[in-house]
């Protein structure tokens, strides 16, 4: 199997960078044409071989691997390649990316979010962050870099009082934005999310996070970093590590990629405490206690890179994410099963329909799209 993948991989990569022979770009082509597929729509077919190359893969790993106790998007050979391509493919003609005018535009299909946020200063002010809001606002020291979704409070000219000022920088659903505090440290709001923070820290750094944002922590040995986030208080020694708490849902995640962290519960009845290494994390919600478990540091730093990463989450759960990155209604004619479990990764960049189709081949589903809702309907063979 991985003698396999490994020879797949390099034809792909050299497929990918234009170096591989006529014969190695015959035998791509073929996989077009040879696998036979299920439930299989000729409109498809005509304008959207981004999805056929996902079903290719998904049939290739099939008939080399045995099926397993619950379903996922693609197995073993298709999920490395995945992850090095992330559902990319390549036009046949000039090995061009295949984006947005490549592929049939849907009616009412809907465009992945982008940076914007709102950030509401310390003196009451509302500011929309987008192409065309604010640039520099040299009271607090901020500075907006609209191209790459930015925004820095280094150097402020207006000092620290007796009493704190607190900034509140927020991202609605379909956006997303980076945040760089004060003393230097990077955080990303992924949608529907915040971050409250000083204008210029004392003699601790504590901030307070609602939704989920990605964090590395500038060092200080001089001064703790804290995070208040949900159900958890979290004190930072120089890391990197990422926290998911949508009050919705009922439950907070905090993951460590780099460093360490100290995580406690909010709640004053449940006295646990942990130290985290990396690639482990910790949770808990209501009604929960605090309990510590392995995590994949490629899984809590996908969206901060511009990808879904399921491994294991059933359709519900997946399309709860989707929903808050295109801004759309989940509506539910039909109840897929809870027991489906999904796995792989997805392009944030695609369009709401193709992540959708790419979902429908794994479940007893169809999508419909009308507006800003996704309608879940059964699907009839």
């Amino acid at each position: 199997m991985d003698d396999n993948f490994n020879k797949a991989e390099d034809l792909l990569r050299r497929f990918q960078n234009g170096t591989s022979s006529l014969e190695e770009e015959e035998l791509i082509k073929s996989w077009f044409s040879d696998f036979k597929f299920e439930n299989q729509d000729q409109s498809i077919i005509n304008y959207d071989k981004e999805v056929l190359f996902q079903r290719i893969l998904i049939r290739l790993a099939e008939t080399e691997t045995p099926v397993r106790k619950y379903k996922h998007i693609w197995w073993s050979i298709a999920a490395a390649a995945i992850m090095i391509f992330a559902f990319t493919v390549y036009q046949w003609t000039n090995h061009q990316r295949m984006g947005d005018p490549v592929v049939q535009t849907l009616e009412n299909d809907v465009l992945p979010g982008k940076d914007e946020a709102t950030m509401v200063l310390a003196d009451g002010r509302e500011i929309e962050l987008n192409a065309n809001g604010l640039k520099e606002e040299s009271t607090y020291g901020v500075k907006v870099d609209e191209k790459l979704g930015i925004i820095s409070f280094l150097n402020p000219k207006k000092k620290l009082t007796t009493k704190l000022e607190y900034h509140t920088i927020k991202t609605g659903y379909a956006g997303q934005y980076t945040v760089i505090l004060p003393d230097g440290s990077k955080v990303k709001l992924n949608s529907n999310s915040s971050i409250r923070f000083p204008i210029e820290f004392g003699r601790e750094r504590n901030v307070e996070m609602v939704g989920e944002a990605f964090f590395e922590v500038a060092k200080d040995e001089n001064k703790k970093f804290t995070v208040d986030a949900g159900y958890q208080q979290i004190e930072v020694l120089g890391t990197q590590f990422n926290i998911k708490s949508y009050p919705e849902e009922y439950e907070t995640t905090t993951a460590l990629v780099s460093g360490s962290l100290r995580v406690r519960s909010s709640n004053k009845n449940d006295i646990n405490e942990f130290i985290l290494k990396p690639g482990e994390l910790v949770k808990n919600g209501k009604g929960k206690q605090l309990i510590v478990d392995k995590s994949d540091s490629n899984k809590e730093k996908a969206w901060e890179q511009g990808e879904f990463f399921f491994d294991g989450e059933n359709l519900q759960e997946v399309l709860s994410t989707v929903a808050r990155w295109y801004n759309v209604k989940i509506i539910y004619e039909y109840q897929p099963s809870p027991d489906t479990e999904y796995g792989g990764i997805i392009s944030r960049n695609k369009r709401l329909s193709t992540v959708l189709k790419l979902l429908e081949d794994k479940e007893n589903v169809n999508f419909e799209i009308k507006g800003k809702e996704v309608i879940v309907k059964k699907r009839f063979k």
